[in-house]
């Protein structure tokens, strides 16, 4: 783990696998994972638009990305979270 840290590795497949636990877990295709500290792993930026967001605040939706990620989250040095409800469900 402190290997991403020391950028000795790449995030590509990290990106990958946290973007397909986000859309499963949160049923949307709308995920944007981007890692934010040149490649190696302990910064991301993510993205996620979902209609699970609905009815929720958003400290609230912010929590749920966290809960997904929860295990990855702990391996990182920092992690930045935008949520969204998509426009057509908000009426």
């Amino acid at each position: 783990m402190l290997r991403r840290f020391m950028c000795t590795t790449t995030s590509r497949g990290i990106e990958e696998e946290m973007t397909a636990m986000l859309k499963a877990a949160l049923g949307t295709d709308n995920v944007l994972v981007k890692d934010v500290s040149g490649g190696c792993g302990a910064s991301y930026n993510v993205l996620v638009e979902s209609e699970a967001f609905k009815g929720k605040n958003k400290v609230q939706q912010a929590r749920m990305v966290y809960n997904v990620l929860e295990t990855e989250i702990s391996s990182m040095h920092a992690i930045s979270v935008t949520t969204k409800i998509p426009s057509y469900s908000r009426k």
